[in-house]
């Protein structure tokens, strides 16, 4: 689907293309759009506007008297969008819902296309790691978590603690984690710009773990730098041991990776092998056939067995 609106005036054009939305000189990701509504109707004084909410981002669509079908059809695509981005998550909750009532737990990680702030934060809370914030505030901090996902990429573990905890001056603010099978991602929503970092997990070098009356810390060494994780005491150990898990696996799939890339090259290797001795063969024969010269088939050898 296609749909493109010119903005009259000074008001930007935009496009619709399937599920991006260029706008002037962005691009927005229509997976992540939350609503869409027509807030003023074209006229020949006023321009159409369809107000759209994209993950907490307000855009807004103009589009001319002239185009008016073209702004209702644009704003009943992006409404399709929404409800059946409703309906696939709420088919995904049923079934974590199903998960809990069978084995008293979800057995699943999240997948970016189903991860809400509202699902992260309640995996925090199932993990009982979910404590030290309000419910709005977590969910607002989950929501970039969210928002920062890569495809192929699933969310395991996630909990609220203290990014750089210092034991000493302890100035820090709580802060949204989740370990994901590529990274550990931190999150923080604030009133003046947001804040959000992420440690891929082949760039983890060491990882261990300290223990003090109330909260335990968790010191993870990187390639580059050397920050700490603060959380209670009570769940500091299950981060450790989660942190400690996505790394292996991390490494794991690394080794089965270039495993798989050494038998590919060697399996190259083979064919061209192969192939050198069939064409050696081929050329055999025509020189047998007289229809090479002893010094055609000499240079020739050559080429193929780079000599």
């Amino acid at each position: 689907m296609r749909i493109e609106l010119n903005g009259p005036g000074l008001n930007k054009n935009s496009v619709i293309d399937d599920f991006t939305l260029i706008y002037g000189n962005r691009r927005y990701d229509l997976n992540l759009l939350n609503e869409a509504e027509l807030i003023i109707n074209a006229s020949i004084l006023m321009p159409g506007q369809i107000r759209l909410n994209i993950s907490g981002q307000i855009v807004t669509l103009c589009f001319g008297v002239s185009q008016k079908n073209e702004g209702q059809k644009a704003l009943d695509y992006l409404q399709t969008i929404i409800e059946n981005r409703k309906r696939e998550q709420e088919k995904y909750q049923r079934e974590r819902d199903n998960e809990l009532k069978l084995y008293g737990k979800h057995i699943n990680n999240i997948p970016k296309e189903h991860a809400t702030g509202e699902l992260l934060y309640e995996m925090s809370v199932e993990n009982g790691a979910g404590v030290g914030l309000t419910r709005a505030t977590a969910i607002k901090h989950f929501d970039l978590i969210a928002l920062n996902l890569v495809d192929d990429e699933e969310v395991i573990f996630t909990f609220i603690g203290y990014y750089n905890w210092d034991t000493q001056n302890k100035l820090t603010n709580n802060c949204a984690f989740a370990i994901t099978n590529k990274r550990i991602i931190i999150a923080q929503n604030k009133l003046i710009g947001d804040f959000s970092q992420s440690i891929s997990l082949d760039r983890i070098n060491d990882v261990s773990i300290k223990n003090g009356l109330i909260i335990g810390v968790i010191t993870i060494d990187t390639a580059k730098e050397i920050f700490q994780v603060g959380a209670n005491k009570a769940i500091i150990q299950n981060i450790y041991h989660q942190i400690q898990l996505v790394i292996e696996k991390a490494k794991q799939l690394k080794s089965e990776q270039q495993t798989q890339h050494v038998i590919v090259k060697n399996d190259n290797q083979l064919n061209s092998e192969k192939n050198v001795v069939l064409q050696l063969k081929e050329m055999k024969e025509l020189l047998d056939l007289g229809i090479l010269t002893p010094e055609e088939f000499e240079k020739k050898k050559k080429e193929l067995l780079n000599l």
